[in-house]
């Protein structure tokens, strides 16, 4: 049996149609573990609504929000299935996924199934990638698994997300055995613990899943910052590869000064006063970073004028 945790928190908009499109996955043996993050939207009565009379349906509600690294713990505690599936409620389940990621999982004997995700901005659905390395219906084990997990996050072929992913409950419950107080990045968190004890994974190249990736997803907040140094040195610890880890962190770098000058507005004065006394953390050097901030303020403006005139152009063109 399949555990489906779905933690929720003010996601109202959403709901109804996730939870319709896992209720109607009728071929699969799965449980429903619905957890309510102190909502003060009608995202909990609108689960109860759909859900009521479900047979094999927990739902439970913190009076107090506790984050989602210790709402995804609480579900994982409580799930009876030997696998286990976390569904954001911004996204939603192509016919027959549940199935399918089981019939997987068990056939190759694997201790993970990622699937790929189809992503849409306005109901427009955005190009699937495949990674290059990706070698799809293969099952990674012994030294092409270290091979491929030395390094999870951005760029690679395990993705740092949960959603898209098929975990064996047993080594979830120990992975998630650990503390975590970030704002972001517990899902990579959760997936590099998990593989560091697992043996073995496949990676599909069905999508089986859906997502509206809206603008909101990336919101910036100066404190992220912060965040990202923290899963750094987190992973830093975890992961083998270093270098991949390091520039990671660079890249995230590098994405802020651009936010920072493009949608924010801010002045380069402001950027560098603020970023230049960031960038004397002695950390930024170990990783690798070798350019001051005057010219990370000038890359950043070439890179937003090359966007601009792509969407001059683009108007043009019409």
């Amino acid at each position: 049996m399949i555990s489906v945790v779905i933690p929720i928190s003010n996601q109202s908009m959403r709901l109804k149609k996730s939870l319709q499109h896992l209720l109607a996955q009728q071929d699969a043996n799965f449980e429903i573990i619905l957890i309510d993050d102190a909502s003060t939207d009608d995202s909990l009565q609108l689960a109860r609504s759909v859900l009521d009379g479900r047979p094999g349906t927990q739902i439970l509600s913190h009076k107090k929000s506790l984050g989602l690294w210790h709402t995804r713990r609480e579900g994982i505690s409580l799930a009876r299935g030997s696998m286990l599936l976390f569904l954001d409620p911004r996204e939603w389940l192509e016919p027959g996924t549940l199935k399918r990621l089981s019939d997987t999982m068990l056939s190759f004997n694997v201790d993970m199934v990622q699937m790929k995700r189809q992503r849409y901005v306005h109901n427009v659905p955005l190009k699937i990638n495949d990674h290059p390395e990706a070698q799809y219906w293969q099952v990674y084990s012994d030294d092409e698994y270290r091979r491929l997990t030395r390094f999870v996050g951005v760029g690679s072929c395990i993705t740092p997300f949960c959603g898209d992913k098929l975990y064996r409950t047993d080594l979830l419950r120990e992975a998630a055995d650990i503390d975590f107080n970030g704002r972001w990045g517990e899902a990579q968190v959760l997936n590099i613990n998990y593989l560091r004890l697992a043996r073995s994974l496949i990676l599909t190249d069905f999508a089986g899943i859906n997502a509206d990736w809206v603008h909101n997803y990336f919101t910036f907040q100066f404190s992220r910052l912060d965040d990202y140094k923290r899963l750094h040195t987190l992973k830093s610890c975890l992961c083998a590869d270093r270098e991949s880890v390091d520039r990671e962190l660079l890249d995230c770098l590098h994405h802020h000064i651009h936010e920072l000058l493009g949608e924010l507005a801010w002045t380069p004065e402001a950027v560098s006063y603020f970023m230049g006394r960031e960038l004397e953390n002695p950390l930024w050097r170990q990783a690798g970073l070798t350019e001051n901030i005057d010219e990370l303020i000038a890359g950043a403006h070439t890179s937003l004028r090359r966007r601009r005139l792509k969407a001059i152009l683009k108007r043009l063109v019409r």
